[in-house]
């Protein structure tokens, strides 16, 4: 896929009306919000346009670091794909605002550069940065080192991101019942993939479902060429295990979406507006 080189210029340009929180997914664990008076928080931005050795982006960086629209960060774990260094430094470099766990603070660390007005974060801790309540709880990635999940809340909306969690019993019936957040996004992986990187989409159901949430998105599912799942066979393996459980959305790469308290579906609200399929010169920070 290709995309829209305007995608940036558009997130900061968006109305976003009064009950409602914008949102974009930008591949991966990659997501962009946007608050009603503007604000814009992001969580796991990777735009850096390769992986790590033995891993094939497969979804181009949607702009570069510079380019990112300016506001807080929230950083899972310290993988790469979801504390870009690259993005590190341009937030320090604009002195804004980063909430992460203590290992993705010592990766940033080892880079020698400055921080900005980083918060170091661990399970149990509420902040407030500008009208966003955040809510940090354990997670169930064991292939991380102190990895983080969140929960964001604004405009009567919350929105639960698990980062890289693997399945643990008990892990999101509490969340569900502290918090109970109207979506979550989880990160899927292949049913046959032993090696096992995210959950399952037997798990992700299921976690949605302990989550207590109205809707949720699968996301990561489309990252890498090792571990990809074709849409289509999302599609069908998830309409098979949703029978019992809460709904779920496939979003479009960069399409905005409006995400309500009652849970509707983000890119079906009446008052959405979709930027289309994105489209761009493919030289422009793809995978070659």
């Amino acid at each position: 896929m290709t995309w829209n080189l305007s995608l940036a210029s558009e997130i900061i340009d968006q109305h976003v009306p009064e009950g409602y929180l914008g949102g974009w997914w930008l591949g991966g664990a990659s997501w962009i919000f946007k608050h009603p008076h503007g604000s814009v928080l992001s969580i796991d931005l990777f735009l850096r346009p390769y992986g790590s050795p033995g891993w094939v982006r497969q979804v181009p960086p949607p702009f570069p670091p510079t380019k990112m629209p300016i506001g807080p960060l929230l950083v899972t774990h310290e993988h790469g794909d979801h504390c870009d260094l690259t993005v590190l430094s341009e937030m320090a470099r604009r002195d804004q605002v980063v909430l992460l766990p203590p290992s993705a603070m010592a990766a940033w660390q080892r880079t020698g550069e400055r921080a900005g007005p980083w918060r170091t974060v661990g399970p149990g801790r509420i902040e407030t940065v500008g009208p966003w309540t955040i809510s940090v709880f354990h997670s169930g990635d064991s292939t991380a080192r102190s990895a983080v999940m969140y929960t964001i809340s604004a405009e009567g909306v919350s929105i639960f991101h698990g980062g890289d969690t693997l399945w643990q019993d008990g892990l999101f019936d509490g969340i569900g019942e502290e918090l109970a957040p109207t979506y979550a996004l989880l990160s899927v992986g292949r049913p046959d993939d032993v090696s096992q990187f995210y959950l399952s989409p037997r798990e992700a159901t299921m976690a949605a479902r302990e989550l207590g949430v109205v809707r949720w998105i699968p996301m990561h599912w489309d990252m890498w060429s090792q571990n990809s799942i074709e849409q289509s066979t999302l599609e069908e393996t998830l309409n098979q295990q949703a029978r019992s459980g809460p709904g779920f959305r496939i979003p479009t790469h960069g399409q905005f979406g409006l995400f309500s308290p009652g849970g509707g579906d983000p890119w079906s609200e009446p008052a959405g507006r979709v930027s289309g399929h994105p489209h761009a010169d493919p030289g422009e920070g793809g995978v070659r």
